[in-house]
């Protein structure tokens, strides 16, 4: 009598191994819910693309040997045909492709069913669904070779001779010339049952399972799309739905995720919607995958995994900036900004001109939403310096030989009236040409800064007027002469 079967699969999406092309195996059915001689023909292995290729271009090959090069038996995708068998399959939730023509291409990041065509048992894939399709190719065992046997080919009995002979499963893409990572296996299970399954997680390592042979639907959890974050951010919150009263989840990362400092979470309790994942303070800007399944502890049913993505964008660069400080002339300060395409900018107080002294925050937005942040100080007004020391008044006679002026300061400039507004730097000489009083003015500047002007007065002095002189001058009888003023 035939039964239904409920393919129940443990195993976690996952990557390729070696190369970037190479197929991945999932899980292989080891011991269908078949009945006489036709256990082998209702075998199948699952597994899943990773580039786009043609069914013939793909063969897996099975045996005791490692790699199994010399193989016990093999399913040539060469050989996929029309169903002639008078099993039926069924995936609710997805669409079933069946493949029957060895030029068919399958997409990339597809899962696929390698099982017989002459199968006659009834499947229920719809824990299989993935991507919304299944690509199932029916495979005529005698066009692969060595064929693939009818009464049996994987090993599956733990009560057996060969209970600790390890068995190897591989794939092969040849439009890609490129062999999957082997996977291996031996006789996990407890007793030789129908139903008897083995699946392997990232790293190769096998999960021996049943699901018996009635129908038993397996949990299931569909994931939401994560909205984007910034560099930096802790968390992230993935909004999801679930089936089957799961009460457990489980993530597994990629190799990326896991070099930059993601952790893989195994079987924690699965609370309320949102579900919150950690992000590690090492992480990068860039897009992180990984896959989650949930657990039903009830009765040990496991979803299978459906990936989800963390996009983590960048932090805006700190701008470039021109910063203006207040001076003794003008009291405030001004921040100029070199702007970069994509970018906004906004600061405490909103304006970037007529700043009083403090501290001013100027943030950065990019176009994704993510902020940066960078502090300006405007100093205190600059106070105008005292007015240089000087001399005053400076005394010359009428004629005299004068010398420059001089005063005591820094970076001195001579004015020649208290309103002029153009100096020089060069001392003046007083003129002594003419008697009178002559004011110069002087300034010194300090940081910019010029001083109020400090005053010099030059007084020139008259020379006296000659005097009227009467002279007498010596005679014969006086022999000196005399000077009269």
């Amino acid at each position: 009598m035939r039964k239904e079967l409920l393919v129940f699969l443990a195993f976690i999406f996952l990557q390729c191994g070696v190369q970037a092309q190479c197929p991945v195996i999932n899980m292989a059915m080891v011991n269908s819910c078949a009945v006489g001689n036709t256990e082998g023909t209702n075998e199948f292995v699952v597994f899943t693309t990773t580039a786009a290729a043609t069914v013939g271009s793909y063969k897996l090959f099975y045996g005791s040997n490692n790699p199994p090069s010399s193989p016990t038996n093999t399913l040539s995708g060469a050989a996929a045909r029309t169903q002639n068998g008078t099993g039926s399959i069924v995936a609710a939730g997805c669409n079933i492709v069946y493949v029957t023509n060895s030029t068919t291409i399958i997409p990339t990041d597809s899962r696929v069913i390698f099982i017989p065509s002459d199968f006659d048992q009834k499947y229920d894939l719809s824990a299989l669904c993935y991507g919304g399709n299944i690509y199932v190719v029916f495979i005529d065992r005698a066009g692969s070779s060595p064929t693939w046997s009818s009464s049996g080919n994987f090993s599956n009995d733990p009560n057996s001779s060969a209970v600790n002979k390890t068995r190897y499963i591989q794939l092969t893409n040849s439009a890609s010339t490129c062999t999957s990572e082997i996977r291996s296996y031996k006789t996990g299970w407890s007793s030789n049952l129908d139903g008897n399954f083995v699946s392997w997680n990232s790293a190769g390592v096998p999960t021996y399972g049943n699901n018996g042979c009635d129908f038993n639907s397996l949990p299931s959890i569909t994931p939401q799309t994560i909205a984007p974050v910034c560099l930096g951010t802790t968390a992230v919150s993935m909004d999801f739905t679930t089936t089957g009263t799961p009460d457990k989840y489980s993530i597994v990362w990629d190799a990326a995720a896991i070099t930059d400092g993601f952790t893989n979470i195994t079987l924690a309790a699965l609370t309320a919607t949102p579900l919150s994942i950690p992000i590690p303070t090492s992480a990068t800007a860039t897009i992180y995958s990984g896959t989650i399944t949930v657990t039903n502890s009830t009765n040990s049913t496991t979803s299978l995994p459906q990936s989800f993505s963390i996009t983590i964008n960048p932090l805006p660069a700190t701008p470039t900036l021109n910063v203006t400080q207040p001076t003794c002339a003008v009291s405030t300060g001004t921040i100029i900004i070199a702007p970069v395409a994509g970018l906004t900018y906004s600061i405490t107080g909103s304006n970037f001109s007529g700043l009083a002294q403090g501290n001013y925050t100027i943030t950065t937005t990019s176009s994704a939403g993510c902020t940066s942040t960078t502090t300006v100080t405007i100093n205190a007004p600059l106070a105008a310096p005292a007015a240089p020391t000087v001399v005053t008044p400076i005394n010359y006679c009428q004629n005299a030989t004068a010398t420059a002026l001089t005063a005591t300061g820094t970076n001195l400039t001579w004015y020649t009236t208290a309103t002029a507004t153009t100096g020089s730097t060069t001392a003046p000489i007083p003129s002594t040409a003419t008697a009178g009083s002559t004011i110069y003015y002087v300034t010194q500047t300090v940081s910019g800064c010029e001083s109020p002007k400090a005053a010099i007065t030059v007084q020139v002095n008259p020379l006296p007027a000659t005097p009227t002189i009467n002279i007498t001058q010596p005679t014969c009888a006086i022999s000196t002469g005399t000077i009269t003023i």
